[in-house]
């Protein structure tokens, strides 16, 4: 097998990883928004409770979106030569932004919960392009 080729799959082993934790990610932020949802609803302190847990569970997962991400960048330099790929800054710099503590009135979570699943699905989107460019070029 030529280095090049190894290079390019050892990128999108890093893209496919990448892509199964933002899909961790994804489900964590649904599963929060619909207890926000209920909270909103009048659900009480035991509703609150689980949109918090499930909130702390989407950061939990966050984190291991930023190791996959950073591996997919080391990795994409190692192509670079033969892809020109890259990740836009803008999008890794600031995945985690939406995930701080605090007290919050339930519709400002919920729009907190709304803000973080545009942006995993924005970045899933960059990611599966970056992939597919790696794909082609194997």
């Amino acid at each position: 097998m030529s280095d090049r080729r190894k290079e390019l799959e050892e990128a999108i082993e890093a893209a496919d990883e990448a892509l199964e934790c933002l899909g961790e990610v994804r489900d964590k932020l649904h599963s929060a928004g619909n207890w926000g949802i209920m909270d909103m609803l009048g659900g009480g302190m035991l509703t609150t409770l689980v949109k918090h847990s499930r909130m702390a569970d989407a950061q939990t997962a966050m984190a291991a979106v930023g190791a996959a991400l950073s591996r997919l960048g080391s990795e994409l330099q190692d192509v670079m030569d033969v892809t020109n790929l890259h990740l836009e800054d803008n999008l890794l710099l600031t995945y985690a932004d939406f995930f701080h503590d605090g007290l919050f009135a339930d519709w400002l979570m919920q729009n907190k919960i709304g803000r973080a699943q545009d942006r995993v699905e924005e970045i899933t989107r960059e990611v599966q392009r970056v992939r597919s460019t790696l794909i082609k070029e194997l």
